[in-house]
């Protein structure tokens, strides 16, 4: 199944932060292998929609999608902090 991007309005701020998209480390479950990928994202109609996403992604088989994201401060030293603290606990790398 192909998930068509809806058209968004983006200006070029929220473009480069929607597109840093990190990308994917692959992890062990019990069942199946873990594809987690990290988004940094400008607000939080752009994080409802990059979990849509991530939901509707059709994984290969034995292995399933997990999305994570934060919100982008316009402190770019707290973004970095985030980024830290949440995502890469997470295993983004």
């Amino acid at each position: 199944m192909q998930y068509k991007l809806p058209s968004l309005h983006l200006t070029l701020a929220n473009l480069l932060l929607i597109t840093h998209i990190l990308p994917i480390v692959r992890t062990q479950t019990s069942d199946s292998k873990v594809i987690t990928i990290g988004a940094i994202l400008s607000n939080q109609q752009y994080a409802d929609r990059f979990t849509e996403l991530v939901r509707n992604l059709t994984a290969p088989e034995g292995y399933v999608y997990r999305g994570v994201y934060i919100i982008a401060s316009n402190n770019p030293v707290n973004t970095a902090t985030d980024i830290c603290n949440q995502l890469l606990p997470e295993q983004v790398m």
